[in-house]
């Protein structure tokens, strides 16, 4: 893979049960063959009672949703249901612009 943005940033208390967006730029040569992957990392908040759960729902998926925990044991991310959540599908939106592919002459000789 290759990292194409990275955003800090932070999801506050009152954030909780609605939707969030976060505007980043990137781009993918081809979406019909290449895969975008989106990483959301929270720093382990268990000593001061900091928690947060990402939107998921049984309705289905278009792509896996993967987990990856190192302090529970988990350092590579796991699909969510061969560590025994089937029906936790992530839910998020990624959006983006289709652009122009440019035409290019070039001269063999």
């Amino acid at each position: 893979m290759t990292l194409l943005n990275t955003l800090v940033t932070t999801v506050l208390d009152t954030a909780s049960g609605s939707i969030v967006t976060f505007p980043i730029t990137g781009s993918i040569v081809d979406p019909a063959v290449d895969h975008l992957v989106v990483e959301v990392f929270t720093p382990n908040g268990q000593a001061t009672g900091e928690t947060f759960f990402i939107g998921s729902n049984p309705d289905g998926q278009t792509e896996p949703s993967y987990l990856a925990a190192a302090d529970c044991g988990m350092p590579d991310p796991l699909d969510t249901s061969a560590i025994g959540f089937p029906n936790m599908h992530i839910v998020m939106n990624v959006t983006g612009n289709v652009l122009p592919v440019e035409l290019m002459t070039f001269t063999i000789e």
